[in-house]
C-alpha cells in the first residue's frame, strides 16, 4: 500500500506523467480505429475490387499501432523506473554518480542565460509545398492517364478535396501529439533556472536543488534522441533535454554572444549547474555490468559503445519493412495489387505496379544496405577497440616516429565547427536517387512516348524528395565541432559529445575511418582516452573537401590548426602521439 502511494505521489509531482497519460489515449484510440478498419475491409470484401495493395497498407497499419501500444507500455515502465532512481539518489546518490563530470570552460555563459529552441519558417514552408505537391500531383497524373476523355471537374474537386483533408488531419494530429512539444527554453539567473520543456514550465532556486542527474530520452532508438537533463528535490522536476539529431527543423534563439548550437550551449548549462550547485552529475541509465578485461572496460567508457548494438525495437522496424516490401514485390509481380486497373490501357496499369514493385525493390535495397553499413561500422570498431587494448599494453609500439612538436600555446581561434556543405549533400542524394529510381523504373516498365516522361517526372519529384528529407534528417550527423582551452578539450561528432580535462587524459592515439571501397581512407580519427570517457574527433585529409567551417578556412589554414591543436594536446598531457594503424604496416 504504502509503495502505491509512492507512486501516485511521483507521478504526480512528474509533469512528465500528464504527457504520458494523454499519448495513451490517443495511441489506444488509433489502434482501435485500425483493428475497425481491418476487420471492415475484410468483411466487405473491399480487397477483391481495389486489390491487395490496399489490404496489404490496412494490415501493416495496424501491425504498427500493436507495436506503438507495445512500446507505450515500455515507456511508462521506463519513466517509474527514473522516477524510482531519483527517490534512491536524494537518499544516497553515490552509487549513481556518472563516470564523466561536466568540465567547465573558460568560454562561460554569462548571466542571465536565456536558450530557445523555436521553429524555423522554411520548415513550414517546405511542408506546405510538398503537401501541395502531394495532392496535386496525382491529380495531374490523372488528368494525363484520362487519354483526353471528358473530365468531371465535380469529382475532381471532391478528389481534391478528400485528399486534402486526409492530409490536413495528418497534420493536425502530428502537430497537436508531436511537433508542439519539440520546442523548450531554458533560462538562468542569480535565483535559479526555470525551463520550458514538453509545454510545461518549471522553476527551481539553486539552493533547494538536490539531485542533477542526466539520461536517455525515451524508449525506441533513445541512442539518437539525446540526453535529458534534470535538476530536482522532493517536490519539483526540472527538465530540459539535447536536441535529437533528427529536429533540425528547429532554430536556436540565445542572448550570448557566440553563435552555438543548443547542444553545444547545454554543455556550457549543465557544467554551470553543477558549479552553481555543487551536486554531481548522476545517471539514471541503466548500469552496463562490469566487463572482465582490459577490452570491455574500454568499451564500457566508449561513448560510441550504446551505437554498435541494433536494439529490438531497430530490428523489429527493420523486420517490418523487409517483410513489407517483399509481401510488395510478391503482389506486384502476381499482379494482384490494382485489379481495377485491368480495364485501363496496359500502360496504365504497367506504370502503377511497376511503381509499386520498385518501391518494394528500393526499400528492399535500404533495408538491406542499411544493415551492411551497420555490420561493417561495428566490425570496424570492435577491431580499433582491440588495437587500443593492445596500445596500452605496449605503448612503444604504437609511438608516433617521429613525435609532433609540443607547443605551449593553443590554436586561435579556440573553436572550430565543420559541416558538410548543404549544396554537396543535396546534389549528391539527388543524383543518386535519380539515377537508380529512373534505371529501374525504365528498365522493369520499357515505356516511351508519355510514360516515359510521367517515369522522368515522378523519379525526379522522388528524388528531390528524398535528398530534402535526407538533409532535414542527416543535417547534424555531419557536423564537427572541436573547442581547445587551457583546462581541456571538448567534442562534438553528430549526437556524440564528450569533454576531459587535460589531467584526466591516458592515452593519446589516432588510426585511420572506416573506408567502405578499397583504398586508403583519407579521413583519421584522433581521440583521448581517460578512464571515464573517450574525446575522438577527425582529420580530414582531403583536398577536395565538401566541407563549411566555422570561422572560414582554407584547407592549408585548417590543418595548420589541427597541428597546433596536436602540439598543443602533447603539451599539455605529457603523453606521446600512437597510431593504432601500426599493426597494418610491413
Amino acid at each position: 500500500m504504502q509503495d502505491t502511494i509512492g507512486t501516485k505521489e511521483m507521478k504526480r509531482l512528474d509533469p512528465i506523467w500528464r504527457q504520458v497519460w494523454v499519448g495513451r489515449i490517443w495511441k489506444f484510440l488509433w489502434l482501435a480505429y485500425t483493428v475497425g478498419y481491418l476487420i471492415f475491409y475484410i468483411a466487405m470484401r473491399s480487397w477483391q475490387q481495389q486489390g491487395f495493395y490496399f489490404l496489404l497498407l490496412a494490415f501493416f497499419n495496424m501491425l504498427v499501432s500493436l507495436i506503438i501500444v507495445a512500446n507505450e507500455f515500455r515507456q511508462e515502465h521506463y519513466w517509474r523506473r527514473i522516477g524510482e532512481r531519483r527517490q534512491a539518489a536524494l537518499q544516497d546518490p553515490t552509487a549513481l554518480r556518472a563516470r564523466s563530470q561536466p568540465v567547465e570552460t573558460e568560454l562561460a555563459l554569462q548571466l542571465p542565460v536565456t536558450i530557445r529552441l523555436r521553429w524555423k519558417r522554411a520548415f513550414w514552408i517546405g511542408g506546405l509545398v510538398i503537401l501541395l505537391i502531394m495532392v496535386g500531383a496525382p491529380l495531374i497524373l490523372g488528368v494525363y492517364l484520362g487519354g483526353g476523355q471528358r473530365i468531371n471537374f465535380m469529382a475532381l474537386a471532391i478528389v481534391f478535396g478528400v485528399m486534402a483533408g486526409i492530409l490536413l488531419i495528418a497534420f493536425l494530429l502530428a502537430y497537436f501529439f508531436f511537433f508542439r512539444y519539440q520546442p523548450q527554453s531554458i533560462e538562468l539567473t542569480d535565483e535559479g533556472i526555470t525551463t520550458r520543456y514538453l509545454r510545461h514550465q518549471r522553476s527551481l532556486r539553486w539552493e533547494e536543488a538536490r539531485v542533477f542527474a542526466q539520461y536517455q530520452r525515451g524508449v525506441f532508438n533513445r541512442n539518437i534522441s539525446g540526453i535529458t537533463y534534470e535538476l530536482s528535490n522532493a517536490q519539483t522536476v526540472v527538465r530540459w533535454s539535447q536536441q535529437a539529431m533528427t529536429a533540425t527543423y528547429l532554430r536556436v534563439e540565445s542572448n550570448q554572444t557566440s553563435k552555438d548550437d543548443f547542444n553545444w550551449l547545454l554543455n556550457q548549462v549543465a557544467a554551470y549547474v553543477a558549479q552553481r550547485t555543487g551536486l554531481p552529475l548522476l545517471d539514471f541509465n541503466d548500469q552496463q555490468p562490469a566487463g572482465k578485461g582490459a577490452a570491455q572496460a574500454n568499451m564500457q567508457v566508449d561513448p560510441l559503445t550504446p551505437h554498435l548494438t541494433l536494439r529490438k525495437e531497430q530490428l523489429l522496424a527493420f523486420g517490418l519493412l523487409g517483410a513489407f516490401a517483399i509481401i510488395l514485390i510478391i503482389l506486384a509481380i502476381s499482379g494482384n495489387l490494382f485489379p481495377n486497373l485491368q480495364h485501363m490501357s496496359s500502360g496504365t496499369s504497367n506504370v502503377f505496379t511497376g511503381m509499386m514493385l520498385i518501391g518494394g525493390i528500393l526499400i528492399l535495397l535500404s533495408v538491406g544496405f542499411s544493415l551492411w553499413i551497420f555490420l561493417m561500422a561495428r566490425r570496424y570498431w570492435m577491431r580499433i577497440n582491440q588495437r587500443r587494448t593492445l596500445s596500452a599494453q605496449e605503448p612503444a609500439r604504437y609511438q608516433v616516429q617521429p613525435q609532433l612538436l609540443a607547443v605551449n600555446t593553443p590554436p586561435q581561434p579556440g573553436k572550430l565547427k565543420l559541416q558538410m556543405s548543404r549544396g554537396f549533400l543535396f546534389g549528391l542524394t539527388f543524383g543518386i536517387s535519380f539515377i537508380i529510381i529512373f534505371a529501374l523504373m525504365e528498365a522493369l516498365l520499357r515505356q516511351t512516348g508519355l510514360y516515359l516522361l510521367i517515369i522522368l517526372l515522378v523519379a525526379v519529384f522522388i528524388s528531390l524528395f528524398s535528398s530534402i528529407v535526407t538533409m532535414a534528417l542527416t543535417g547534424k550527423r555531419y557536423q564537427r565541432r572541436i573547442e581547445v582551452w587551457s583546462n581541456g578539450i571538448t567534442s562534438s561528432i553528430s549526437v556524440l559529445e564528450s569533454q576531459m580535462g587535460w589531467q584526466e587524459a591516458r592515452r593519446f592515439q589516432r588510426y585511420r575511418g572506416l573506408r567502405l571501397l578499397p583504398g586508403r581512407a583519407k579521413l583519421e580519427i584522433y581521440e583521448l582516452v581517460g578512464d571515464n570517457t573517450v574525446v575522438r574527433w577527425h582529420w580530414m585529409h582531403n583536398r577536395l573537401r565538401f566541407v563549411n567551417s566555422e570561422p572560414k578556412m582554407s584547407p592549408e589554414e585548417y590543418d595548420q590548426w589541427m597541428e597546433q591543436m596536436t602540439g598543443y594536446i602533447i603539451e599539455r598531457t605529457g603523453l606521446p602521439l600512437l597510431d593504432l594503424d601500426t599493426s597494418d604496416q610491413p
